[in-house]
């Protein structure tokens, strides 16, 4: 049959009907042949169509195969519509023909879904998961102007925060409304720090007494930290309880370790302290390792100074070349002597003291006491006065920095700290050639007296 017409003036308050109005040559209401509905349009493209240009309209559809049960928001000057279907008892929003989201008869809601298997499922369909200020995103709440877009997974501040604030993206954690940890865009990780300047940093300046980093394990390894540099080094750090390996913390104490060796350990028992040594003898264990023929080694900026094995026949202290040799504040002694390596294959331009004799004659043995006592020693000391010996040979004494000088007045041009030093080792061939010569001339003496005598 022809499309029927309801003119306005029919409804517009003849009938009493109170809401209902329009312009005096506008179709209000319109039924077709197909007994379709519309109002406010001519033509009806759904079972029941409400049209308003420039606004929203609401369409139902019944009765089809693909859109059963179905709601339609239509908005026409963006040529875009929002379906709310029924689908198999489901509860289904389609948005332009694209599912949107989705209530199943067991209560589960996914969001771009259309088989949730959780009880919230979302799914974005693409890997843009970052919110952005086009609102893209899985899960995206914006808030205000300090926090651009935050989202929070518990009750008040009391979880996880997602933030983005400008460039500033950072995911957060919070307990007790105070934030606990936070993770930035660039990954760096805070606990109790907003603001990380490394990959980790805990800044536990509420719990200045406690424990900032506390590690369990189990009775053999116990609590260890592991760092790895790429896929050739390790460094391990730990409090273990088991037996001992090269590759755990090891007993029970605190233990280091670098590319799967020892490196260093404190004894939990007797607070004996091992480096390269697992099972420390001493208060402080050394021992070197590989090439490394001296385990000790002290440097400064004035140099440096070795102790240790260089051989198995020798323990060997060596300094750099900078420094004149070993100090000793106080008297040193030696069971065995101290021995100067006299080996003649190891000398050249040897030749004999000549005039040992007046040589030695210039010579002062005297006794002495120091000026300074606290640094030099007390009581009366025997020997020679070195201006004396530059008489003898000026290569007797040598010219040295005072070994109790600071480096400071050292390097003041305005103090002397120079002064001689002798190594009367050094007297002794004087000694012996003077011997020689008085041996010689009391030998002549005594031939003289014979031949006067007889």
């Amino acid at each position: 049959m022809a499309n029927t017409k309801i003119p306005s003036e029919l409804i517009d308050g003849t009938l009493g009907v109170a809401g209902i109005s329009s312009s005096a040559d506008a179709t209000a209401i319109t039924i077709d042949s197909s007994e379709r509905v519309s109002i406010g349009h001519t033509t009806a493209n759904a079972d029941f169509q409400v049209s308003n240009a420039g606004a929203e309209q609401i369409e139902f559809f019944a009765g089809n195969a693909s859109n059963v049960n179905s709601i339609q928001h239509y908005n026409r000057s963006a040529s875009s519509y929002i379906e709310n279907r029924s689908i198999a008892n489901n509860h289904t929003w389609y948005n332009g023909g694209t599912l949107v989201a989705q209530i199943h008869t067991d209560g589960k809601f996914g969001v771009g879904a259309t088989t949730p298997n959780a009880l919230l499922t979302v799914n974005g369909g693409n890997n843009d998961f970052e919110p952005s200020s086009s609102g893209t995103g899985l899960f995206h709440v914006r808030g205000g102007a300090s926090s651009l877009y935050t989202a929070y997974i518990g009750v008040s501040d009391n979880g996880v925060q997602f933030g983005h604030t400008g460039n500033n993206r950072y995911l957060r954690f919070d307990t007790n409304e105070t934030e606990r940890m936070r993770i930035l865009s660039d990954g760096k990780v805070g606990i109790s720090s907003t603001a990380p300047t490394r990959a980790l940093e805990i800044n536990d300046t509420a719990n200045v007494d406690g424990e900032q980093l506390v590690l369990k394990g189990d009775a053999t390894y116990g609590g260890t930290m592991l760092f790895k540099r790429g896929d050739s080094y390790t460094w391990r750090a730990g409090v273990g309880g088991g037996s001992s390996t090269n590759s755990t913390i090891l007993q029970s104490f605190f233990g280091i370790e670098y590319g799967n060796t020892l490196a260093f350990t404190i004894a939990h028992s007797t607070g004996r302290v091992g480096i390269g040594e697992d099972d420390p003898s001493n208060q402080l264990h050394v021992v070197a390792g590989g090439t490394h023929l001296y385990p000790y080694r002290s440097a400064n900026g004035q140099g440096y100074y070795y102790h240790g094995h260089g051989n198995s026949s020798y323990h060997h202290n060596v300094q750099s070349g900078a420094s004149t040799g070993f100090y000793f504040g106080s008297a040193a002694y030696a069971n065995g002597g101290f021995h100067t390596y006299s080996d003649e294959r190891l000398k050249e331009n040897i030749t004999n003291i000549d005039g040992a004799l007046d040589k030695v004659a210039l010579m002062n043995g005297v006794s002495f006491t120091w000026i300074d006592t606290e640094l030099r020693g007390n009581g009366k000391q025997f020997g020679v006065i070195a201006q004396d010996m530059l008489e003898v040979d000026s290569e007797l004494p040598d010219l040295v920095e005072d070994a109790e000088a600071s480096q400071e007045d050292i390097d003041n041009e305005e103090i002397n700290t120079q002064y001689y030093s002798m190594d009367y080792s050094r007297l002794t061939p004087f000694f012996i050639e003077a011997i020689k010569e008085l041996k010689t001339k009391l030998e002549a003496a005594e031939a003289r007296i014979t031949e006067l005598e007889g």
